[in-house]
């Protein structure tokens, strides 16, 4: 749907996850380095894009203490900026919006049911009770009124 990314595969890291490491995942390169003590490195970079850097923990003034923490703070900016992506190239678009593609693929990049309705309120226009609905109602996200 956005490029040629294909975030339907699972973030895979590789390399020494307790010192230096690296996922390719839907066109993005992240990184994570342990740097000293227990403060941690981590980057994402657009490969689709001249390697231009997204994002990385040198932008922040707190650190990232482990390495866990810093592929998940790697991993968290990768799909916020695969959801913006998706939603800038949906709006650019001249298709009528497919609501439940759009939230299926926000799934699948690792948005959840509560962002997706933010999407559609945010993004889309939508009314709250609109927006709950067809998330709740979507068939990726099956059985969730049930648990809320």
């Amino acid at each position: 749907m956005i490029k040629s990314r294909n975030y339907h595969k699972p973030i895979i890291w590789e390399g020494n996850l307790n010192d230096d490491c690296t996922a390719k995942w839907a066109g993005l390169m992240l990184r994570a380095e342990w740097m000293d003590e227990n403060y941690w490195w981590w980057c994402v970079y657009d490969m689709l894009d001249n390697q231009n850097q997204i994002d990385s923990s040198n932008e922040y003034n707190e650190q990232c203490i482990g390495g866990e923490a810093a592929r998940s703070e790697a991993q968290d900016v990768a799909k916020e900026f695969l959801k913006n992506e998706l939603i800038s190239e949906l709006k650019k678009s001249s298709e009528a919006l497919d609501v439940d593609k759009l939230i299926s693929e926000l799934k699948v990049i690792g948005i959840s049911a509560g962002k997706s309705i933010v999407v559609l309120l945010k993004d889309f226009d939508f009314e709250y009770s609109e927006a709950k609905n067809k998330v709740f109602e979507s068939p990726v996200w099956k059985g969730l009124r049930e648990q809320s």
